[in-house]
């Protein structure tokens, strides 16, 4: 376990790295919704990646994500993260998902923390962006390309391009997915397409410009 802190199915806190030293389970990962985060480069197989793993302050969960996180474990999360967000400010988009930023493609397609965790208890508690029940219902058709593109000015990235592009294409799906199920899980269940999934982040970038300026 490579993580600052664990947290256990009966909501217990382990602190098992420091928050000002580096514990990260994924060595290659990006996140560009900061300014920052040092190290930017590019590796030929992985894609973009930085230090992300040096700013960060990691959470596991027990449990896999494919059942229902225990009450107990939301309300400890929601304790660690003010703590954390106290003493560094954390803004609400940049609380993420190992999903969300690694760029070391996993063996198996799955989400994570998983599909059972609730992110609206994060949104409540102003730890992560939302988007209203309903939103993205009349959202026209989209091109791969421009969402690929709106992905990534909100701060994603997708694994190597050029002969690579197999990769990144299994990356872009699996980035999509993950961000389908956080942002609008009742779409992602559903089965939405990319318009539904453009007007989204359209709209998750509008809330962050707005809030960058109070």
């Amino acid at each position: 376990m490579s993580a600052n802190y664990l947290i256990s199915k009966e909501g217990h806190q382990y602190r098992l790295v420091e928050e000002q030293l580096m514990a990260w389970d994924y060595n290659l990962a990006y996140c560009g919704s900061t300014c920052f985060i040092e190290g930017d480069g590019y590796m030929e197989t992985k894609g973009r990646i930085n230090e992300l793993k040096s700013y960060s302050v990691s959470i596991a969960l027990e449990g896999d994500g494919t059942v229902e996180y225990e009450e107990e474990q939301y309300q400890s999360l929601i304790k660690l993260l003010r703590a954390i967000s106290k003493t560094w400010h954390v803004d609400p988009w940049n609380v993420l998902a190992a999903g969300e930023v690694t760029q070391e493609p996993p063996e198996e397609e799955k989400l994570q923390p998983g599909k059972k965790f609730d992110w609206g208890r994060l949104v409540k508690e102003n730890f992560s962006l939302g988007i209203e029940t309903g939103a993205v219902q009349d959202a026209r058709h989209a091109e791969q390309e421009n969402l690929a593109e709106r992905l990534r000015e909100w701060g994603y990235e997708f694994g190597p391009k050029g002969p690579e592009e197999a990769i990144h294409n299994t990356m872009f799906r699996r980035r999509l997915k993950q961000f389908q199920h956080r942002y609008i899980p009742l779409e992602a269940d559903r089965g939405c397409d990319l318009g539904a999934s453009l007007k989204s982040v359209e709209l998750l970038l509008r809330q962050r410009a707005e809030q960058r300026k109070v």
